[in-house]
């Protein structure tokens, strides 16, 4: 059970490289924000760095989820494709320790994300939600402002 610590302990490495930075700027003209309604302008700004930073977790993630947002809802949800991060899953739902432990090192860093999101894109109300791989439906982790919201192996 050793492999699955250093899987664990790979998956979080790679989950959290280049989300400490903040989202990258965008492309527009700064003129682009000189609105008179200022609300308005920090709402585009704020939506601007989010799809940057949903689009850096797509880049960043593709080989462990399918990443998708929902801006209704503000949520980017977490498909595992990952075959490693699919067995830590299969073992933490057997209750097997070793999977737990390695589930608990990889979320946390998805919390780290989380709260680091919150506070370079302002959004307090962006969530990320991990699901099962079998079933889409079936949320195993969320968290909101780097605040735990669930967490089905704890």
């Amino acid at each position: 059970m050793g492999l699955i610590m250093v899987l664990a302990s790979s998956l979080t490495l790679a989950a959290c490289q280049n989300h400490e930075k903040a989202p990258a700027k965008s492309s527009l003209p700064a003129t682009y924000f000189s609105s008179a309604n200022s609300a308005s302008s920090e709402a585009q700004k704020q939506q601007i760095a989010i799809n940057n930073f949903v689009g850096s977790l797509k880049n960043n993630y593709k080989k462990l989820f399918k990443v998708s947002y929902d801006q209704g809802s503000d949520t980017v949800t977490l498909v595992p494709i990952s075959k490693d991060l699919k067995e830590i899953i299969k073992l933490s739902n057997q209750n097997n320790s070793e999977g737990i432990k390695a589930w608990t090192s990889f979320v946390a860093g998805l919390k780290k994300t989380s709260a680091n999101v919150s506070k370079q894109t302002k959004d307090k109300d962006f969530k990320l939600n991990m699901t099962d791989y079998s079933d889409h439906s079936k949320i195993l982790y969320s968290v909101q402002d780097g605040k735990v919201l669930k967490n089905a192996y704890q």
